[in-house]
């Protein structure tokens, strides 16, 4: 599966990892940092990181809107 920014997984753990932190919350804890899969933790960490910047993102374009239709 391909993420986007130049990284391929390259293990179905790694691509499952990588969901995972796309659906847990910002401040949650990696399930991975204690494992023996240091791939499939900054998978993880890709995946949450990846879903943080979205949800900024559309937080600001959602103010954006408000403010351009109220003016």
């Amino acid at each position: 599966m391909y993420t986007g920014q130049s990284y391929q997984f390259l293990s179905a753990i790694e691509q499952q990892a990588f969901h995972e932190g796309l659906k847990a919350q910002h401040s949650s804890q990696n399930p991975y940092c204690n494992s023996d899969t240091p791939h499939a933790a900054r998978a993880w960490a890709k995946g949450n990181q990846l879903a943080f910047r979205l949800t900024a993102r559309l937080g600001v374009q959602y103010l954006n809107a408000s403010r351009t239709s109220h003016a």
